[in-house]
């Protein structure tokens, strides 16, 4: 990365590009949104966000509910500190950005940090002293995050699963060497055992996606929508 101290820059809300993985944060608070945009409106001068450029994209890295909230009351432009980088350069740099300014950071935005790290074929080489580094955490919580990491992982090594089918009941063996391959119908489908890394829902799908593949994941949906509508009669709700 060329990271060339300037002046900030303003730029135009539509040509800044939010879609490239550079949110470091789980979710966006609207609250959070909303009284930045109450703020604004009353004259609240906010530092500027933080972009990268690549020579063709401004990828926004810090100030993500800063730049909602200028949308959010009509803003066309908003000032940004621009660095010269990559896209990659952006997402890395993105990984601390609020571990010392702004928000606080959730539980789950620093697992979210961790493991995109984690899931990076390049990234996930470095120590976790590195880790935590870059991720502004402790090395504690990466040395755990990548030891569970490891043992959803270490889950498929056999090819061979034993688990209860969703439909029958009944044990039933399952060969994982095959999963990422295209779907098959729904009346052959089984599924593996899987542990979950987080209460979140959304970081659990994200792993699951990365660690299995899209098709695995779309077949684990249908499964776990069977499952609920077979159950359902036993606890007197529904699920539409």
């Amino acid at each position: 990365m060329n990271d060339e101290s300037q002046k900030p820059e303003l730029l135009q809300l539509k040509t800044i590009r939010i879609d490239g993985g550079t949110q470091s944060r789980v979710r966006i608070d609207p609250k959070i949104v909303t009284e930045y945009a109450e703020l604004m409106e009353c004259g609240t001068i906010f530092p500027p966000v933080v972009v990268f450029f690549d020579g063709v994209n401004h990828w926004l890295v810090d100030g993500f509910h800063r730049y909602s909230a200028s949308r959010q009351i009509g803003r066309e432009s908003i000032l940004a500190d621009v660095h010269n980088g990559s896209q990659r350069d952006a997402i890395l740099f993105s990984l601390e950005a609020n571990a010392t300014h702004g928000l606080r950071r959730s539980n789950e935005d620093k697992k979210k940090t961790i493991l995109t790290m984690l899931l990076d074929e390049e990234w996930s080489q470095w120590s976790n002293r590195e880790i935590a580094k870059r991720c502004g955490l402790s090395e504690f919580m990466v040395r755990q995050m990548r030891s569970n990491h490891t043992a959803i992982k270490s889950q498929y090594e056999n090819s061979d699963r034993t688990f209860v089918h969703p439909k029958t009941g009944k044990p039933t063996q399952m060969n994982t060497d095959n999963i990422g391959a295209k779907s098959k119908s729904n009346d052959d489908m089984t599924i593996a055992p899987m542990t979950l890394v987080s209460t979140d829902p959304n970081l659990t799908a994200h792993d699951i996606v990365m660690s299995m593949g899209k098709d695995y994941a779309m077949s684990l949906a249908t499964a776990i929508r069977t499952y609920l509508e077979i159950t359902a009669p036993l606890s007197g709700k529904s699920f539409n």
